[in-house]
């Protein structure tokens, strides 16, 4: 990440960006089921992540 200067006139350079979406679904027997995602390197030409993650718990 840089920032640069072209005749006065400010540039900024480097940055990317990331993106999370997520879903819950709670029961009322306490089970809560989560399932989220992100995507990485929206703006970047070199770099790409994304990753998925699925999680349950129960409440007693």
């Amino acid at each position: 990440m840089a920032f640069e200067t072209n005749n006065g006139t400010a540039a900024f350079t480097g940055g990317r960006a990331r993106i999370e979406l997520g879903l819950e679904q709670r029961a009322t027997t306490g089970l809560i089921a989560n399932l989220s995602g992100y995507y990485d390197g929206i703006g970047a030409d070199n770099y790409e992540a994304y990753g998925l993650e699925f999680r349950l718990d129960h409440n007693f």
